[in-house]
Parts: structure tokens; C-alpha cells; sequence
């Protein structure tokens, strides 16, 4: 962790012909981090907004860099720094690149935009500019933009997203369902909901033939269906959509599988559940709320377990146990389950 602290500096003080720029506008920078004594800004806001949203976690890394860049030595010296820098480059692009996303979920979209703009920048030096590997920075930074509301940025980055998949000869699932899945979130905030319902069920569809329909990367295009019917005021295809969420991560959990559960995984699941919480607290008759009210606090109480967050684990098993037995008795799977939950999280509190 490098300190928040920088040094004033004075444009006119600079060398003739050296123009130092802002890292997140690219305006006359007037102060510079005293970590890596490489990154300059604009203004301390700026500065702010770049230390909180990735430069805090790659400060260290990038005065290194630019000293191995500068090497000079034997051409056997020269390959195997370059190996070394590219391996860092690759480091850096997956530390910014989760942080965007972590970011992105808890919808800090301000802070999503820094990591987002340094895993396109070290993306596209590490790769060909207009390569696949670029297209995910410019979905984060189009998902970030939208949730500030800049549509005409956010569009902007999703087109280069989509025109960099077009010269690609590659199949690239992945990227084809994120990207629709962005555009499917852009077009829902823009209220186009026929353009969006058509974009996520294509990213649903992309994103079952790469992990099968029953993952939970598949959850999240769901989701997003439901949030559009719920805006059409669908109410009942609304809640079907977000059923299928909760039954995919509650199934999920019980498989014990964490491979592909990183933190901005966790994010997206955290908020998922919120909202749909809120959603079923509203719609719901009070003769369904118990069951279907507890299936959520069942898989929030799994999802802050296999976190270690065992206190908030156990106040959501505890609801959930408690509206389980409301409606079942005791035999329940359910209600047995969250029994062994709560008696292994005494054990670790």
C-alpha cells in the first residue's frame, strides 16, 4: 500500500518541450504522486479518484517498469527483462481489471473508470491496439460511463468494443456475451427495453454455450433480464428471471466449486441479492415472502461463508432459518442445512 500524497508542481519549471499530463483527463498536470514519481494530474480531485480506484495497488509497480524499460545490457539480459516486464504488464492488467469490476458492482462507477482506462493501456501495449484482449477494458469502461449516465461515452467505448470483435477471427464467447450484456444494460438505462431484451438474451445465449445455463456467469444476463421486465412493469417475468438467479447461486453454493469465484464475482453477487430482495419484499404476497425471502438469505448467508464473513453469515442464515421454519418442519434439507452452517460458524467466531 503506497500513500495517498502528492507534490505540487509548476507547469512553466518543466523542460522545454515536456508537457506533463493529467493520468485520468489528460489536461495540464499540476501534481505528482511522490510513490512512483511517475503519474501526474490535474487536480488533487483527480488524484483522489485515481489513488482510491487502482493507483494505490499499482504505485509500486511502475517505477520499475519505466527503471527495466530503460535498461540497457547484453541481448540475453534484454529478453529476459522484457519477459519480466511483460510478465508485470499481465499482472497489472488483471489487478485493474478485477478492481474495475469490484468497483463496478458496489456501483462506484468513478472509481471503476482509473482501472479500467489502466488495463486498456497496459492491454493494448501488451497486445495489438484493436486486439480481443483490448475488448474487455473498453466493456468496463462502457458499463462504468453508462452508470454515470455519459451514454454517448459509453456508447462510444462499446462500438470500439464491438469493432475491435469484428476484426477478430476469433470466437471469443466470453467477450461476445459481455459485450452484449453491456449493451443490454446501456439500452436499458437509455429505456430502449426491445433493444435491450433482444441484447441479453444473446448474451444469455453466448454465455450458455461457453459455461452451460445453469453457471453462474450465465446469472448475471438474468438479472439483467429481470431488471428490464420489472421496468415494463412485468412483474411475474420479473420475478421469474430473478428466481432463476437465486436457484443458480444456491445451487452453486452447495456444489463447493469456488474456481471462478473472484472478488468482483462477489460484487456482482452482493448486489444481485440486494436487489433482489428489495423486488420480492415488494412484489411478493405475504403468502409466498417467507419461502422465497429465505432462499435469498440462504444464499446471501453462503456467499458471506465462504468469504469468512462469519457474523454477517450467520445473521442471514438466522433469518433465513428463521422463515424456513415458519413454513417447514424440522426434517426441511433447508433447515438442516443452515443448522450445520451456523454450528460450523460458532466453531470459527
Amino acid at each position: 500500500m503506497y500513500l495517498n500524497v502528492q507534490l505540487k508542481i509548476i507547469p512553466l519549471a518543466n523542460p522545454r518541450g515536456v508537457k506533463l499530463s493529467c493520468e485520468l483527463c489528460g489536461k495540464q498536470a499540476y501534481y505528482q504522486c511522490l510513490g512512483c514519481r511517475i503519474t501526474y494530474y490535474c487536480s488533487e480531485k483527480h488524484q483522489k479518484i485515481d489513488y482510491e480506484g487502482i493507483h494505490k495497488k499499482i504505485c509500486g509497480y511502475l517505477m520499475p517498469l519505466k527503471e527495466a524499460s530503460e535498461f540497457l545490457g547484453s541481448e540475453d539480459q534484454r529478453i529476459k527483462l522484457q519477459k519480466e516486464i511483460r510478465n508485470k504488464k499481465l499482472e497489472i492488467i488483471h489487478l485493474a481489471t478485477t478492481e474495475a469490476k469490484k468497483n463496478m458492482f458496489e456501483e462506484k462507477y468513478e472509481l471503476a473508470i482509473p482501472a479500467a482506462l489502466q488495463a486498456l493501456r497496459y492491454s493494448q501495449d501488451v497486445y495489438k491496439k484493436k486486439s480481443i484482449e483490448s475488448i474487455p477494458s473498453y466493456l468496463l469502461l462502457g458499463k462504468a460511463t453508462t452508470g454515470l449516465k455519459n451514454f454517448k461515452q459509453a456508447e462510444d467505448y462499446l462500438l470500439l468494443a464491438k469493432y475491435a470483435l469484428f476484426k477478430s477471427k476469433k470466437k471469443g464467447y466470453k467477450v461476445r456475451y459481455q459485450l452484449h450484456r453491456n449493451l443490454g444494460i446501456l439500452y436499458t438505462f437509455k429505456k430502449q427495453y426491445k433493444e435491450a431484451l433482444l441484447e441479453l438474451s444473446n448474451d444469455i445465449y453466448y454465455s450458455s454455450l461457453l459455461y452451460g445455463p445453469e453457471h453462474i456467469c450465465v446469472s448475471g444476463g438474468y438479472f439483467q433480464l429481470g431488471n428490464v421486465f420489472y421496468y415494463q412493469q412485468k412483474y411475474s417475468s420479473a420475478l421469474s428471471a430473478y428466481s432463476h438467479v437465486i436457484n443458480i447461486w444456491n445451487s452453486y453454493f452447495e456444489e463447493k466449486n469456488t474456481d471462478v469465484f473472484d472478488e468482483a464475482l462477489q460484487a456482482e453477487a452482493q448486489n444481485m441479492f440486494t436487489r433482489i430482495l428489495e423486488i420480492r419484499e415488494e412484489l411478493l404476497p405475504e403468502s409466498k415472502k417467507n419461502i422465497e425471502l429465505a432462499e435469498v438469505y440462504l444464499a446471501f448467508g453462503q456467499l458471506h461463508y465462504i468469504t469468512k464473513k462469519y457474523i454477517d453469515a450467520k445473521k442471514n442464515f438466522e433469518e433465513a432459518l428463521k422463515r424456513y421454519q415458519l413454513e417447514y418442519s424440522n426434517s426441511n434439507i433447508n433447515i438442516i442445512q443452515i443448522k450445520s452452517f451456523l454450528r460450523e460458524i460458532e466453531l470459527n467466531i
